[in-house]
């Protein structure tokens, strides 16, 4: 019996659960859907991605990297950036779950793609850029 419990336990942490469905993707095929990936360690030295929100909608954390199902087309996405501070420094941390929400928009996703929210501080033409389109399409 023991065995049968810890086989199960270990195939669903292998398979895992997949992206977050956003609001309005439930019952939708993932096909006709985007994969936006989220990495957290992805801004400035000392910062990290520690919250998102999509059009307006729910908060969620972001803890390592985070994949998310989006309809196909343009979403307002709000990063949450907060300092970056792992181990038991972060016990101690005053700002440790303070996150400043930075406003943006992904540009046009389209069905079928994965992409990935873009480095804020490689090969950007300053903030407007970024802030105009955040996801670029991940090239297998």
């Amino acid at each position: 019996m023991i065995v049968r419990v810890m086989m199960v336990m270990l195939i669903g942490l292998a398979v895992g659960c997949g992206p977050t469905r956003t609001p309005g993707t439930e019952g939708i095929p993932r096909e006709q859907l985007t994969v936006l990936t989220i990495k957290q360690h992805n801004t400035f030295p000392g910062t990290h991605i520690n919250a998102v929100k999509f059009d307006k909608g729910s908060r969620y954390e972001i803890n390592g990297n985070r994949d998310f199902y989006l309809k196909p087309g343009d979403h307002e996405i709000a990063v949450g950036v907060g300092e970056c501070v792992h181990g038991p420094a972060a016990w101690f941390s005053p700002l440790g779950d303070l996150a400043v929400f930075i406003p943006a928009s992904t540009g046009k996703l389209e069905a079928g793609k994965h992409y990935e929210l873009r480095s804020w501080t490689e090969g950007l033409q300053g903030p407007t850029e970024f802030l105009s389109r955040v996801a670029e399409e991940v090239q297998k």
